[in-house]
Parts: C-alpha cells; sequence; structure tokens
C-alpha cells in the first residue's frame, strides 16, 4: 500500500483543478481509496467490494457494502435491526437469484455469438479473469471476461482506421485497470513503449494489474516521483510507465499512438484543454489518435463531440457504432488514418 500512500499524500500538494478527479469522479475516487485499504486489490473484480466502481467489471450485490461513509452507515445499520434485517435479507436473496439468471443466460449468449467467435478467432486473448472476476463466460476449457471482449470488440472497429502493427509506442490516459494496454500487448508484438495515466486511486489500481502480467517491465509513480524528466529507455525491451497527473509535465517522450476510452466526457473542460496541449506536444502529424465516448446522461458530463472539436488542432474524423455485444452506441474520434 505504499504506493497508494504515496500517491494520495503527493496529489494533495497540486494543481487540484487540473490533475485530481473531476465532479464526476470526485466521489468514487474517494471510496475507491476507502475500499481499497479496507478489502485490498485480491478480488477487485468480485461482488465484495466496489474498488474498480464504475470502470471494473464489478457486481455488487449487497448495497451495504459500498454504504459506510456519513449518514450511509447509519442507514447500512437500520437493515440490520430486526424486522428490517428480515426483509432486506430475502431481498438480498432475490437479487443474487436475478443476476444468477442474467449471468447465466448471458453466458449463453457469449458461448453462441459469431462475433464473440470471429474476435477469439482473430485475436489473441488470455488471463482476463485474474483478481476474481465474476463477469466471465467459458468457451471449451477457457475462461473469458466480457468486458475484455467488449474492449476488444470496439478495438476490431479500431483496426479498420488504425494500424497497430507499425505502432511502437502508445499513451494512454484513463486506461481503467490496465485491460486495453494488456489487449494490446498481447496482440501487437511491435509495440514496445506505453505511457499510461489515470487519476488516484484509480492509477494504483492499473499499475498493480499490469504489474501482475508484466513484473518489472511496469514502473511504478514511485519510480518516477522524483525524476525531472519521464521519458522512454532507448531500447526495445518492454517498458510501461504508469504516472500520475501532475507527472505529465515532466514527460519527454515521442507517441505514435494516443487512445482514450470514455473519460474524457467525465473531466472537466478545462481538465480535457490542458491534456490536450500535452498529447499535441507528444504526438506529430503522423501520430493515430483515438478517443471513444458514450453518450452524455448526466449533467457531470460534457457536450464532448463540440469539445473535442474546439481543442483538438488535428482533425478527427468521426463515426457512431452499435456495439454488438455490449448493446451500447459508442461514438468513435480518429485522426486521418496514416496507413
Amino acid at each position: 500500500m505504499d504506493l497508494l500512500k504515496q500517491l494520495i499524500i503527493d496529489e494533495k500538494k497540486i494543481n487540484n483543478k487540473l490533475y485530481s478527479a473531476g465532479p464526476y469522479w470526485e466521489d468514487k475516487a474517494k471510496r475507491a481509496s476507502l475500499e481499497i485499504k479496507r478489502f485490498g486489490l485480491g478480488q477487485f473484480r468480485g461482488s465484495n467490494s466496489n474498488v474498480g466502481g464504475s470502470f471494473a467489471d464489478i457486481e455488487v450485490l449487497d448495497a451495504r457494502t459500498i454504504y459506510f461513509l456519513g449518514r450511509e452507515r447509519f442507514y447500512a445499520f437500520l437493515t440490520n435491526i430486526y424486522p428490517i434485517n428480515k426483509i432486506f435479507k430475502l431481498q438480498l436473496r432475490k437479487t443474487k437469484q436475478y443476476f444468477e439468471n442474467y449471468l447465466n443466460l448471458k453466458q449463453e449468449n457469449y458461448k453462441n455469438s459469431s462475433r464473440v467467435k470471429y474476435l477469439l478467432n482473430k485475436y489473441k486473448l488470455k488471463n482476463t479473469v485474474e483478481f476474481g472476476c465474476i463477469n466471465k463466460f467459458s468457451l471449451g476449457d477457457k475462461s473469458y471476461s466480457f468486458h475484455y471482449l467488449n474492449l476488444l470488440s470496439e478495438h476490431d472497429y479500431l483496426a479498420d482506421f488504425v494500424n497497430y502493427k507499425n505502432i511502437n509506442s502508445v499513451f494512454e490516459i484513463g486506461g481503467g485497470f490496465g485491460v486495453n494496454i494488456h489487449i494490446l500487448l498481447q496482440n501487437y508484438p511491435n509495440i514496445k513503449k506505453i505511457l499510461y495515466l489515470d487519476i488516484v486511486p484509480n492509477l494504483f489500481i492499473g499499475t498493480e494489474y499490469l504489474k501482475h502480467f508484466y513484473k518489472d517491465a511496469v514502473l511504478d509513480y514511485n519510480s518516477t516521483r522524483n525524476n525531472s524528466k519521464i521519458e522512454f529507455s532507448k531500447n526495445n525491451d518492454l517498458e510501461i510507465i504508469c504516472i500520475a497527473p501532475w507527472q505529465i509535465e515532466k514527460v519527454d517522450c515521442s507517441i505514435d499512438y494516443f487512445h482514450n476510452s470514455h473519460s474524457f466526457i467525465e473531466m472537466t473542460e478545462n481538465i480535457i484543454r490542458n491534456y490536450v496541449k500535452y498529447i499535441e506536444k507528444f504526438c506529430s502529424n503522423k501520430s493515430q489518435i483515438v478517443l471513444t465516448t458514450y453518450t452524455k446522461n448526466t449533467s457531470a458530463h460534457l457536450d464532448i463531440v463540440k469539445i473535442i472539436n474546439n481543442v483538438f488542432k488535428y482533425k478527427l474524423n468521426n463515426f457512431n457504432q452499435n456495439l454488438l455485444l455490449s448493446n451500447r452506441k459508442i461514438q468513435f474520434f480518429y485522426s486521418q488514418n496514416q496507413k
């Protein structure tokens, strides 16, 4: 936990209007930090903690596990008092039954999906259910995470526009717990240098997740926090540098490919403008830029289409895609293809 403690300490010293969680993530980030301290990361993709709330493939069935702040603790306490506890336990049993039925149906859908079979035949995909994943299905003698298949499906659409086989260096902002990076590295051995940025504590979760697979190739925040400059080593070894948002000012790298999935819409406009300033510094006109986003559905979300068109100097093409697996409509933005 030393890494998380250091991230929390250092975050208090920086410009929080640019480098801390915005309104959408502020409460979620606070809760996640406390949840990590309570439960650790061993089963963070399960059903007994909310460590990865809003970005991991968790399934919290008992609301009492996430009610532990302020008045919430009192409400959770009430559910343990007779006769409310009887009613709550009955409802919880029903909820678990409904979830199991839903999960069984979803598993059958994925097992029989032609899209899933196409993706698994085209791409490499292994080790997708680590850290207690319960949102998964089995095909043959292997298990796969729904979440991985959904992101792989998005990736497949993008592969029509981006030549991933010609990319050496990648920069991702808002990488969740590292799934997109894991997918890229399994399928493109040409990708050797990765810069991964996320807010606290999500960065801690993603760093530990990637370390699980790539060990010493992952440089965490403590490895670079005192560096005056953050740059890739001049070799062809795999290198994954995990940085906190405020460290972007120290980065001195050339990037072939920038990626952001669904998080720009959850930031403030000032945060996006600041990030874009550095993205365009690291990218040349031959670099590829890809953003994906869902539809604005709360007041905390931005009108992201308008903002993207205003802040990027590079022309970004866009298209909408109905995703067959997750049943979501996604908007993709990408720089002009350089194939």
